[in-house]
């Protein structure tokens, strides 16, 4: 009677705990999933399962946060291991072994992973893994499964600084690229890492520049010496202590004969893009090496080097591996390709200097052009000895297009579409943050719609108020890599150190207001496109209406400061407003990728209107935006005053050290120079 009784009383208590607890848990790992702590979620859904077997909830959080990979390999039998990138950037963890080949359908955490396969006797491989890709276009019976087919080579049968890739098919998936260029390629042999300057520098000292005959005596293929090697050497060697980093400031003629000198050849655009992405594209996001990159997928900077300081190592970044495990195909270096087109050589890649989404873009040089950002790494056929196949020019140098944009009273028709109603910002949600050389205040303002827009106002401490103020308009790595706050701090510092307030209001779909789901920008000759050309537009100069309210700002002295995407199809954003008195293009040019579109969202009907002088600052060898055929056509089209600063040897994003002291200098003549703080730095204005 007592068991009894203690069980009515106790087992209702006991189950009730129990459904809490089961309900707690599945709560947690429901809002980690949400914040896309994946693996967090994987490793306290899994110590639930025990508890909850059969639990129809708690299988379908599973399905979120896990993916299932299968690995195979001819032969069977290798060693597989895994390594996870975390979400929380810290540093990977150590390799897991998952067991052996074949390995099917073995769950694992939702995350990006590097794969290595290791069989006695037979050449290691390394491929990453991930699902993101596959989980934008949202097919449930397959969006989990990671399938990898990998061949091992015997030990000693292929050179061991080169991976294998396959032949077949290959059409080229560049987004700037002409539509439908296929080629049919032989199996063939890339180099694991770019080229070192060690393994360079043993050219040099072999007598590797006799190759070039007679061209190794000009200036341009010689050091700072004066002796034949790469224009960044002294005295024939390399920057201390960059022996691993890719040698660089080498013509496409000298990359050439470094890589004959080897029994090797530069490789074609269409092996380069086949082993780097295998065809991949995505319809949201940016296709890189690794995979599909986005906000929700680890940061591009733990896994290539862009946007850095200079060259890194070659195999610094293992999680940025290419389709067929070659390292660094993405940034680093642009290389150097056998493809002409025109009078020039193609090379692609993206370097150090650049935002990430230049990986993927093509750009035609001079052979004899050498820049600190440009290297190369060599190919050849898997067959040794098989006849050499002559390599396919591309039509890839267009000519330019010719712009005839809308007369004065077509320009004011077109103004109607960007009229706006001013209302009080309601400023809220405001936060601040302190740092030695500005203050960041984050606030939310009413925007078009009835929605929020998120603004960052940053406050220098090296001038006195009210403050000569940068509005700024990001690059397209706004809506993918990297917050709008992070692109100020890192872009923008020293104008803000120089004593200059930046204005950067987060626009729609940017990250911070990204959109859920995710989804493309509308096609350019729609009604959305130009929709939300007004819409960004409005949303900029709401954010302006917010800071003139601030006693810290000077109205008189506002200044458009436009990035690539921001100097490109919404340089148009300079021309709507007439409070600028001054304007900087960094990257600039008509795009022509989005036209056909309306008359009310062609930049080239605005930029003749834009009526406060302008700076235009480009690298020479931009490949996102080149000078003959995008940028000299907005410069052209550009009223006086206008200025020019085009940096020979730079690509799309010119280096800091490039860009900031002509903008302050153009900002110092046109706006003025600012007024020193009365207080040191750190202390206040």
């Amino acid at each position: 009677v007592v068991a009894a009784v203690a069980a009515a009383v106790v087992w209702p208590r006991w189950r009730s705990t129990a459904t809490a607890r089961r309900r707690a848990s599945l709560s947690t790992v429901a809002q980690l999933a949400r914040e896309g702590r994946y693996a967090e979620a994987y490793a306290l859904a899994e110590r639930a399962e025990a508890r909850l077997p059969g639990d129809s909830a708690l299988a379908a959080l599973l399905d979120e946060v896990s993916d299932e990979l299968t690995v195979t390999t001819e032969p069977a039998g290798a060693a597989v291991w895994l390594q996870r990138l975390p979400d929380d950037g810290t540093a990977a963890r150590d390799s897991v072994r998952l067991g052996t080949t074949p390995l099917r359908a073995r769950r694992v955490p939702r995350a990006e992973h590097r794969v290595v396969v290791h069989l006695t006797g037979h050449a290691s491989a390394e491929r990453v893994a991930s699902t993101a890709n596959l989980r934008t276009v949202s097919i449930p019976t397959a969006w989990r499964r990671i399938v990898l087919a990998i061949p091992l080579a015997r030990a000693g049968a292929l050179p061991a600084d080169m991976v294998p890739v396959p032949g077949g098919p290959h059409t080229l998936a560049g987004p700037d690229l002409p539509l439908g260029l296929t080629d049919t390629l032989r199996p063939f042999l890339l180099d694991r890492f770019e080229v070192t300057n060690d393994a360079y520098r043993a050219f040099v000292r072999a007598g590797g520049y006799a190759r070039l005959g007679a061209a190794a005596a000009g200036a341009r293929l010689a050091d700072r010496t004066g002796l034949p090697a790469p224009r960044d050497w002294t005295n024939q060697e390399p920057p201390a202590g960059r022996g691993d980093h890719p040698v660089t400031g080498v013509s496409w003629h000298e990359a050439a004969a470094y890589c004959a000198s080897r029994g090797r050849r530069l490789p074609t655009l269409f092996e380069w893009e086949k082993a780097a992405r295998d065809t991949a594209h995505s319809t949201i996001g940016i296709r890189m090496p690794w995979g599909y990159a986005s906000a929700a997928t680890a940061a591009a900077e733990r896994r290539a080097n862009f946007g850095g300081a200079g060259t890194v190592p070659v195999d610094a970044h293992p999680f940025g591996i290419g389709a067929y495990g070659a390292y660094a195909m993405g940034g680093n270096a642009k290389e150097w390709l056998a493809t002409a087109a025109g009078a020039g050589r193609v090379a692609t890649g993206g370097s150090w200097q650049d935002p990430a989404y230049v990986f993927a873009r093509v750009a035609a040089l001079d052979p004899a052009t050498a820049s600190p950002a440009l290297g190369f790494r060599c190919a050849r056929d898997s067959a040794p000895g098989a006849p050499e196949r002559p390599v396919r020019p591309l039509p890839l140098v267009v000519p330019p297009t010719v712009y005839r944009p809308v007369d004065a009273a077509g320009f004011r028709s077109l103004l109607a579409f960007y009229r706006y109603d001013r209302r009080p910002a309601n400023a809220r949600g405001a936060t601040v943050r302190e740092a030695p050389d500005w203050r960041r205040e984050r606030v939310w303002i009413d925007g078009p719609g009835g929605d929020s827009v998120l603004v960052y106002l940053y406050l220098p401490r090296r001038a006195r108020p009210p403050y000569q103020t940068l509005v700024s308009v990001p690059s397209t790595a706004a809506f993918f890599f990297e917050p709008v706050w992070a692109g100020v701090e890192r872009e923008l510092a020293p104008h803000l150190k120089a004593g200059r307030a930046v204005l950067a209001p987060v626009l729609d779909g940017m990250l911070e207001r990204a959109w859920t789901p995710p989804r493309p920008f509308p096609e350019p000759p729609s009604v959305g496109f130009r929709d939300l050309m007004v819409r960004h537009a409005t949303e900029l100069r709401m954010a302006m209406d917010w800071a003139g309210t601030r006693a810290e700002v000077d109205t008189a002295r506002l200044a458009y400061i436009g990035l690539s995407w921001g100097a490109g199809s919404r340089v148009g954003f300079a021309a709507v407003d007439d409070r600028f008195r001054a304007v900087v293009l960094v990257g600039a040019g008509i795009d022509e990728r989005v036209q056909p579109t309306l008359p009310e969202a062609a930049s080239f009907n605005f930029a003749p209107y834009i009526r406060a002088p302008t700076l235009v600052l480009n690298g020479r060898q931009d490949e996102e935006h080149p000078w003959a055929t995008r940028a000299l056509p907005l410069w052209n089209l550009l009223r006086e005053p206008k200025e020019l600063v085009l940096i020979d040897g730079v690509g799309h994003h010119p280096p800091v050290e490039f860009r900031a002291p002509p903008i302050n200098a153009f900002l110092d003549r046109v706006l003025g120079p600012v007024r020193p703080a009365e207080t040191a730095p750190g202390g206040g204005s």
